[in-house]
């Protein structure tokens, strides 16, 4: 087990620890004071918060205490040490306002972060209060973030799916506040693509951009972790902030009471929709090949977990409901029924889907997410608005990893996956592994699954030469 101390003042971290144990100073900006054996996280976010000089409730700050601990956890703490390469087993002591109700939701978070990440949680709460404040004007020096009274929540990373998202909602008349997590590298993007969306529909947009920011500690072992399976955890507690200031500006119930629904059930019907653009098959992101389960292949939007979260949301009051709006179509079928086509093609060679791309700041074209969106763009019939990739030959790269490394990889697993078509017991078995979904959405996933695969084998045909790995053209689904 490896331990995380987290606390608000260095001072606090001060005393002789065991080498297991992490210290993590929260919110707080670095300075020569604060000894090297400590890592940091979050002092972006407080500056935010202070820009937003808006009254956040505490207990929307303990959640995203809890999303950053995660997010240092999962950045701080190696797979490859734990016992079987894998899953470990992580204890993190953290302070919050309301202990006691944090205890009250251990259970429940710990099991929901299990399914996210397939590691196992363990969480100590002090109580403490936040040492930064939040109801005064931000300092002269730092700009304020303007917050204006928006109809609901976007996430918005960047990525194809959330583009079309806040097109969609755009289209439809709302007014989102986009959020977005801006990793080094994503920002841009995210920027470009929003200038685009100002452009066409004649406005500023709102958006608010917020950043984690682990920083390592200088001294010890400084490797980071990649896999980042909790990613979006610290993306939906940004998500809830949002809708925590957009409330605060504009109802004074919601900028004076952070236990909205708790303490009068009839504000329920008033939540702010938090959308979180997916497309279903990423969402439910079935295992590919019957090794390729469990949190091998990534939940941050599923199903589950978003339930687990929403529930989370509701017992503490928040006013906030969280929507895939995407959850039962393709990306395929996101880009063909956008409202606004032309506006997509502009943006489309902007967007980023890859989960590679930070390694070289370029879109690999071969992992999963690559082929998903190269097998959207096919279906959508407009290959010449697409971004450039590493490997742009499907059939050179698969050849490559193949012959060459002896790799598994991405390609071989989809085409694995191909041979399912037309087997129902096999694919409904695959969609029920990839964790627990509502009983009767499961035929509208088996359709999704169907359509996806059929979008798959579709550019595998149109633009690669490994027809000989696909299933026979003339197979049907059985009964």
């Amino acid at each position: 087990m490896e331990k995380l101390i987290f606390r608000f003042d260095e001072k606090k971290l001060a005393g002789s620890y065991s080498p297991e144990n992490k210290k993590v100073l929260m919110y707080k900006k670095w300075t020569k004071l604060i000894p090297d054996d400590i890592s940091r996280i979050g002092q972006p976010l407080a500056d935010s918060i202070r820009r937003m000089a808006l009254p956040i409730p505490a207990r929307v700050l303990d959640f995203l205490t809890i999303s950053l601990s995660v997010t240092a956890a999962d950045t701080f703490v190696l797979r490859k040490n734990a016992d079987d390469g894998w899953c470990r087993v992580i204890h993190l002591d953290l302070p919050v306002s309301d202990v006691k109700f944090w205890l009250s939701q251990k259970e429940l978070l710990e099991k929901t972060l299990n399914f996210l990440s397939g590691d196992i949680w363990k969480f100590t709460f002090i109580e403490e209060s936040y040492d930064f404040k939040i109801n005064t004007s931000p300092r002269k020096n730092l700009k304020k973030i303007p917050i204006k009274a928006h109809d609901c929540v976007c996430l918005f990373s960047g990525g194809l799916d959330s583009a079309i998202g806040a097109i969609d909602l755009l289209a439809e008349g709302k007014d989102p506040l986009l959020v977005s997590h801006g990793y080094k590298g994503d920002k841009s993007h995210q920027m470009r693509i929003k200038s685009s969306l100002d452009n066409f529909f004649g406005g500023s947009i709102g958006h608010l951009i917020l950043n984690a920011h682990p920083v390592t500690a200088k001294s010890g072992c400084r490797d980071r972790e990649i896999t980042m399976r909790t990613r979006s955890l610290s993306f939906l507690a940004f998500g809830l902030l949002g809708v925590s200031a957009v409330q605060a500006f504009s109802t004074p119930f919601g900028s004076k009471d952070s236990l909205a629904i708790e303490k009068d059930p009839s504000q329920a019907s008033k939540r702010m929709k938090l959308y979180v653009p997916e497309n279903g098959f990423i969402s439910i992101n079935p295992p590919l090949t019957r090794r390729r389960i469990g949190s091998h292949s990534t939940r941050t939007t599923h199903p589950q977990f978003l339930i687990g979260i929403q529930e989370l949301f509701d017992k503490a009051g928040f006013s906030c409901e969280i929507e895939n709006p995407c959850a039962f179509k393709t990306k395929g079928e996101m880009m063909q029924l956008c409202r606004r086509p032309k506006l997509l093609e502009t943006i489309l060679k902007e967007t980023v889907s890859c989960s590679h791309w930070k390694r070289s700041r370029q879109q690999c074209g071969s992992c999963l997410p690559c082929l998903i969106r190269r097998c959207s763009i096919n279906s959508y019939g407009h290959t010449t608005f697409d971004a450039t990739y590493s490997y742009p030959d499907i059939s050179h790269a698969f050849m490559k990893f193949e012959v060459n490394e002896g790799k598994k990889d991405d390609i071989a697993s989809v085409l694995e996956f191909l041979q399912l078509k037309g087997q129902k017991a096999q694919l409904l078995r695959r969609i029920r592994m990839s964790g627990r979904l509502p009983e009767k959405d499961i035929p509208k996933y088996f359709d999704l699954v169907c359509r996806q695969i059929a979008e798959l084998e579709k550019f595998f045909r149109d633009h690669t030469d490994l027809a000989r790995y696909l299933p026979p053209e003339e197979d049907k689904i059985d009964s």
